[in-house]
């Protein structure tokens, strides 16, 4: 019997050689246990960076969840504002830091293996996060993969502002900058992987003809609850999640679906 990875291996493996094909990877929860964010504000704890307001605004926020755009994006615009007017370089230095000393030994071993598979199919990778580059960053170089999208942070004369510099990639906004990397690149998006835990990841999946989703039973109860009143797209987008649910489990488990241990808020910088 041949377990979720040796399958999802099989179907890379069956895909098309070539660089027309995409494979796109949410970063916290999927390619990582846990979320990046946390270290970020697990140093700022120890540093004595973050005050007790502050502390208890996040700590709110993440009790309540985020279930819409301008909830995350206020939730980012709390979070931002601990970096403005801090030099480009050094919150860059820190991401490196924190990345080599705590996240990377967080990677799992079978997104690893996929990474590799896809790697040898010639298939153009890419991570795809809500979260910043100062996270994504050092581990897309980790995994030498060839594009990162992430929310951007807006940076003038060298000094990050607090304020991103263009729409945050939470839900459809990282659907529509998966679209725009695939007509930049000539993508072919049905032929395509995306892989995520995320239930806000629905939009991102459904742009991939080959979508993986890591908690299948929580992406397909956000995409039935999302979908109801659009019913042949629900009926495809379920068929879909459905699919990728029975040839494919979490990374960091060939058994199981891993649950999420924290609220989508915890992945946010």
């Amino acid at each position: 019997m041949t377990t979720p990875l040796e399958r999802r291996l099989a179907a890379i493996a069956a895909a098309p050689d070539g660089p027309q094909v995409g494979a796109f990877f949410d970063y916290d929860g999927t390619v990582i246990t846990g979320y990046s964010a946390q270290t970020f504000y697990k140093h700022r704890i120890l540093t004595g960076d973050l005050g007790p307001i502050e502390l208890a605004r996040t700590a709110l926020m993440s009790a309540q969840g985020i279930e819409s755009a301008e909830e995350f994006a206020a939730f980012l615009e709390l979070s931002l504002g601990a970096w403005k007017g801090r030099p480009l370089p050094e919150i860059e230095a820190l991401g490196d830091r924190l990345f080599k000393h705590e996240i990377a030994g967080r990677l799992h071993t079978e997104v690893w293996e996929i990474v590799r598979a896809h790697k040898a199919k010639g298939h153009t990778l890419a991570l795809a996060s809500s979260a910043t580059r100062f996270q994504v960053d050092p581990m897309a170089r980790e995994l030498d993969v060839d594009h990162v999208l992430c929310t951007p942070v807006e940076v003038v004369d060298g000094i990050i502002t607090g304020r991103t510099s263009g729409p945050p990639l939470w839900a459809d906004g990282k659907a529509r900058a998966v679209r725009e990397l695939a007509a930049q690149e000539d993508l072919d998006l049905d032929a395509s992987f995306a892989y995520s835990n995320g239930g806000e990841d629905i939009e991102f999946l459904e742009t991939c003809g080959n979508p993986v989703a890591v908690s299948p039973t929580r992406c397909c109860a956000r995409m039935r609850s999302s979908r109801a009143g659009r019913s042949s797209t629900a009926s495809r987008g379920a068929a879909r999640c459905r699919a990728s649910a029975s040839s494919s489990a979490p990374p960091g488990s060939t058994a199981r679906s891993r649950p999420r241990s924290a609220p989508a808020s915890a992945s946010r910088p």
